[in-house]
């Protein structure tokens, strides 16, 4: 349920005081979560709009106006040439999903930002959309009982997403599904549910006895993000520990979840599952959205004869190259040493779907250089106007043909700017 409001009433006509306290406490544990920690102009952002649809004020939700109240920008500064609040917004945006993703136990409400709109809109979960009451003595927001600490995320998560996308991540996808449909078409009208097979990425763990002897907060403390390990601190092998198929990437979490709000829509079934889990005689059952790249074993053996495919090359380390011309290469123009630390200003991913002859079933990869590029690749193939730039001259009938697309998109901060198509090939 969202809460539409007009422009001057008094705060308790739009929100009753017990909801209010509600959503109050819930922007805080969100600004006080890791991701939100990390942006003060995230948190910034977040707040004000939050405020102002409480206090009825949405007239004051508008770019100029959040330019100049929350990021001191001039009364006469030109929003053309400065964006951040279009980036901010989308960086908060693409926050709030990951921050609902990571939850293990549903909130009474979450906190959405649609795309194209900076206006903060309320879901109720259950029994909380009527005039809940706060605990007794709960005097403030900050006294309400705290959820559980953001943790890594697990596919177990991952699937919690998906399962709880088709109320969180609705508006996501356009009203004008013609272009989609065709597109998605050999997938959607296989009568066997979708697929989804996500990257497994080698993930490894400490163990607590490097946290003892470094003298590091207890692991599962809610103040523990990453072990700092002195220079000269020395970890032995054995604590150093494989969690194998326990975790999926964030960026691979976000693509699954937009294309399962997707195959919802369509009322396509689907299944998830992990790449590690996934035989070849699953391929050959049903239709496959393969997800991530170099993680994913499935997607770099079943693209390797495609033209665009992943390979590595050093320097500048990942790339998407053209077969047909070795030379091409699409990278990040971070160096590798700067990709470990996520310094990142682009990234760019590739969108295959090839009526594979192996399996004898379509199969759909969407995967970046990193998983800022994934999760690009799917916000395009959700999105008609974004996928509309690639088939602009198309060829008749490409939607019974193999296809590849590349994609671009901008990384400012831990967020992912508007898909960019790059270049395309259809046989």
């Amino acid at each position: 349920m969202s809460h539409s409001v007009g422009n001057h009433p008094h705060p308790y006509e739009i929100v009753p005081k017990g909801q209010r306290d509600l959503i109050l406490h819930e922007l805080e544990l969100i600004l006080e979560s890791p991701l939100f920690r990390s942006s003060k102009r995230c948190q910034q952002f977040l707040r004000y709009s939050v405020q102002h649809v409480l206090d009825g004020e949405i007239h004051n939700l508008k770019e100029r106006s959040i330019g100049i109240a929350v990021f001191e920008r001039p009364s006469s500064y030109d929003t053309g040439e400065d964006s951040i609040v279009r980036v901010t917004a989308k960086e908060v945006r693409s926050r709030l999903i990951q921050y609902y993703a990571g939850l293990a136990i549903e909130p009474p409400v979450k906190l959405e930002i649609a795309p194209g709109s900076y206006k903060t809109e309320f879901h109720w979960s259950g029994a909380a959309g009527h005039d809940a009451p706060l605990p007794k003595n709960s005097e403030t927001s900050t006294k309400l009982p705290r959820r559980f600490p953001w943790r890594s995320l697990t596919i177990a998560f991952a699937l919690l997403a998906l399962l709880s996308s088709t109320i969180v991540y609705r508006v996501l996808v356009p009203a004008k599904p013609d272009l989609l449909k065709r597109f998605w078409g050999p997938v959607l009208e296989n009568p066997k549910a979708v697929l989804i097979c996500l990257a497994s990425p080698g993930v490894y763990r400490l163990d607590d006895n490097v946290f003892v002897r470094f003298g590091i907060d207890d692991p599962g403390h809610a103040t523990v993000v990453a072990a700092q390990i002195p220079d000269q601190g020395i970890v032995y092998g054995r604590e150093i520990i494989p969690a194998p198929n326990g975790y999926a990437g964030m960026g691979d979490t976000i693509a699954a979840t937009y294309l399962s709000v997707l195959f919802t829509k369509f009322g396509k079934s689907l299944q998830v599952r992990k790449s590690a889990d996934v035989s070849f005689s699953d391929l050959r059952s049903a239709p496959a959205v393969l997800i991530g790249a170099f993680t994913n074993s499935w997607t770099l053996e079943l693209m390797k004869e495609w033209r665009f495919v992943f390979d590595v090359n050093r320097p500048p380390g990942w790339v998407i190259r053209d077969r047909n011309n070795p030379a091409r290469v699409w990278a990040n123009p971070a160096l590798q040493e700067e990709l470990r630390s996520r310094k990142l200003t682009e990234d760019y991913a590739l969108i295959s779907r090839v009526f594979e002859e192996r399996s004898g079933q379509p199969v759909v990869s969407v995967a970046g250089i990193t998983d800022f590029g994934t999760e690009a690749a799917a916000e395009f193939l959700s999105d008609e106007s974004l996928l509309a730039l690639a088939f602009v001259d198309a060829p008749k009938q490409w939607e019974r043909k193999n296809l590849q697309l590349i994609i671009k998109t901008q990384v400012v901060g831990h967020a992912t700017g508007k898909p960019q198509f790059i270049a395309r090939q259809i046989w």
